[in-house]
Order: structure tokens, then sequence, then C-alpha cells
């Protein structure tokens, strides 16, 4: 079904589930940034609220995830910040609310708990406050409203390294390993059946890596998996690294390099959906 989930004029809610918006200039950059590209863009009622570390209390910030759903003429939800915050939401979520009231969220980092969580279209892409206001480039631009259009079919990481050269087929879950892990052992784990897995991460040591996928290991995710897709990790050239991965992901088609989430230059790709993946040219095709 060729759904396109974006089009111009259309309106995008931008909302705060996790941590405190940090600069109000940042969210104003964001709205202008697509009022001036032919967009809408409704602001959560709560998204400057404020508790410690968090975009206001659990309660405030479920209010604006629910409202933006129920909301008739939003197109898309676009989280404005990662941070913490997204998994306390988890189990006050009315997820029979979200399965009848389907539109796409978008986000990175803590936006994981969401993303493999949720009943509706999720991807992987670029924030409000940490991408949009911030002069994106023109790779994560085009990504951003291709993807959401569904024009972009293919993902063809542009510098990776081949950990173990091979195809494979399913479909695709993951995000931020801090938070994939943080899931595990919960009832929002994800089901890592005959799928392919994206992991990213940033400003984490090599010893904290290795700590995180000894977990994953430790639930025996290389029998369950089809396929292993990396990104940079901030390190992405250390030989140390490259080891590591190699050692964790034996026999599975595994590559290092997908542009996404942290990095400046990031795709939007949509997760659960089916893709193909060949290690041997980094690349994802979209096969549904």
């Amino acid at each position: 079904m060729n759904l396109q989930y974006l089009q111009k004029g259309d309106t995008i809610s931008l909302i705060a589930p996790a941590g405190a918006i940090q600069q109000q200039e940042d969210i104003k950059n964001c709205i202008n940034f697509f009022t001036k590209n032919g967009y809408k863009i409704k602001t959560g009622k709560n998204l400057f609220s404020k508790e410690n570390y968090l975009a206001g209390t659990d309660q405030e910030r479920l209010e604006d995830l629910h409202s933006a759903f129920l909301d008739k003429e939003t197109k898309i939800i676009l989280c404005a910040r990662g941070g913490y915050g997204s998994a306390r939401l988890l189990p006050l979520i009315d997820f029979e609310l979200i399965k009848q009231n389907q539109k796409p969220i978008i986000g990175y980092s803590d936006i994981t708990a969401l993303l493999n969580n949720l009943p509706c279209p999720c991807f992987l892409g670029p924030m409000g406050a940490s991408d949009f206001a911030q002069n994106p480039d023109t790779t994560t631009i085009t990504s951003f409203f291709e993807s959401l259009s569904n024009k972009q079919k293919i993902y063809q990481s542009s510098n990776f390294i081949t950990i173990n050269t091979g195809k494979a087929e399913g479909e695709l879950i993951g995000g931020n390993l801090s938070v994939l892990c943080s899931l595990l052992g919960t009832k929002y784990q994800p089901n890592f059946e005959n799928k392919i897995l994206l992991i990213e991460d940033t400003n984490e040591s090599l010893y904290k890596i290795d700590r995180m996928l000894t977990q994953l290991q430790q639930i025996d995710i290389k029998n369950r998996i089809k396929g292993l897709i990396f990104a940079d990790f901030d390190i992405k050239n250390d030989q140390n690294l490259i080891n590591l991965l190699k050692d964790f992901s034996i026999n599975i088609p595994t590559f290092l390099g997908f542009e996404c989430s942290h990095q400046r230059t990031k795709y939007t790709i949509e997760l659960h959906k089916n893709y193909i993946l060949d290690t041997d040219f980094g690349c994802l095709i979209k096969n549904c």
C-alpha cells in the first residue's frame, strides 16, 4: 500500500514525550523551517512544560501524545527531542486510542521506546528541536520528505564497513542501543524473531557498548535475528570496535556505518516494514 503520509500544506504536530526543551528558540526555528516549506505546525499544549529533566509530568507528556493522535488535522507527529522519559509513558498509553487513530510518529534516541511499541507507522528520523532547528543538511531534509511521501525505497550508506558479508530479508526494528537494552525483560521488549535489527548510540565508551551487546547476547539475539546494522557509534573506524562487532555478529549479515539518528546526516526510515539488507553494498531496500 503506497501511503503518502505527508504532503505540502499538511499539519505536523510537534510534541516532547521525553526530555525538556532546552531552548525555546529551537522550537521557533523548527516552526519557521516547516512553514517556509509549506507546512503547518501545531505545538503540544505542554511542549514547554518542565518537571526536573522531563518535558512536564508523565501525565502532561501523555496528554500531548494522545492529543496529537486524536487531532483530526494532524498528519504526522514529530518529536521535539530525546533525552529521557518515553519509557515512563508506556504503562500509561492508551494503545487502542492510537490504533484507532493511526498516524506516523518520528524520532530517535529515547523515542526508541515508543517506536518499538506504538501500533502506528513509526519512523526513525530527525526531530524538531534536535535537528530542524539547526540547519539540517540536504540528505537529511530530502530523506525526511521522501520517506514520508513513500518515495524513498533505497537507503544507501555512503561510508560503511562490511562486518559480515551477506544478504537478509525481514522486518526492520531497533533504534538506540541503550534504550533497547532498558526494555529487555519487560513486556515492552521488542520481538526480535526473524528481524533485521538496527542499532545506534552516541557518547558511549567501548566497554559500555560491549556491556550492552553482551546483554543482547544473553537473550540469544544472534539466533533470533536475520541481519544486523550498526550506525557509527562515534568511533566507526576504531579497530577495537570493529573486532567487538565481529565477535558479536558471527554468522549474521552485518555492516557498520548506516546514517541515522545521532549523526548530522541521517535517513528517515520506517520501522516494522520488510526490507532487503545487502551488507556488501551497505544498503537497505524497502520491499513492500
